[in-house]
């Protein structure tokens, strides 16, 4: 994986299809696609938990914690850099100048090769 190769792909993907991918990367469930909500609501009891790490900087956090990402801040190129250890080596996955962004990005570009 590549960090240049694959930004145009991730970039033009849906925030749902982004969304989807980094979960599969955590390998974890975060119930079902509301439409309405552009979020994953999960049951909890008579509530529910919402999760999108596109507009939540706590569960963006939570996924790059999870993935035990690195984050760089690059105020010369006015964004973020995230990266990860994939398939043993650490790479660049993904760059952008919203931090939960970027970081669902890179999460996305693991899960595409998470069976």
């Amino acid at each position: 994986m590549s960090f240049s190769a694959d930004m145009q792909t991730c970039i033009s993907t849906d925030d749902r299809t982004l969304l989807e991918l980094a979960i599969k990367a955590a390998r974890e469930y975060h119930g079902r696609w509301n439409d309405k909500e552009n979020a994953f609501y999960e049951p909890d009891g008579e509530d529910y938990i919402v999760w999108n790490a596109l507009t939540d900087h706590g569960d963006a956090l939570r996924l790059a914690e999870k993935l035990k990402m690195t984050m760089a801040h690059e105020p010369s190129r006015g964004g973020w850099s995230v990266g990860a250890i994939v398939d043993g080596e650490f790479c660049w996955l993904a760059f952008n100048e919203n931090c939960p962004l970027a970081i669902v990005m890179a999460a996305s570009e693991i899960g595409k090769g998470t069976k």
